[in-house]
């Protein structure tokens, strides 16, 4: 991924980009209730944070990931902003994800 992200690789978030591409998702957080909601994916049998692809209309990772959200669970989020007001970044992970013959 570092090496995409030096040179620029403008396909660095489309799902056809099986070197390895980036994805959105965000941790939605209930603070009252201390809790964090978490999506199970049948097909990697694990829970998840909401999320997905970047699509090419997204402005902006964040933007990808409110979508997701919205999509995935209905809900409306705002996001974390830091001190120069961008999105937080919370997390990078890489991982294999299974071959899945139906897509």
């Amino acid at each position: 991924m570092s090496e995409q992200i030096e040179r620029q690789d403008q396909e660095i978030t489309s799902r056809k980009n099986f070197t390895g591409h980036v994805v959105a998702d965000a941790l939605i957080l209930d603070v009252k209730k201390q809790k964090t909601l978490l999506i199970y994916h049948k097909a990697l049998q694990m829970w998840l944070k909401p999320g997905g692809h970047i699509d090419p209309d997204d402005t902006h990772p964040a933007e990808a990931a409110r979508r997701e959200v919205l999509e995935e669970t209905g809900l409306k989020v705002d996001y974390v902003l830091d001190e120069y007001r961008e999105p937080l970044l919370l997390h990078i992970d890489s991982h294999i994800i299974p071959l899945n013959e139906k897509k």
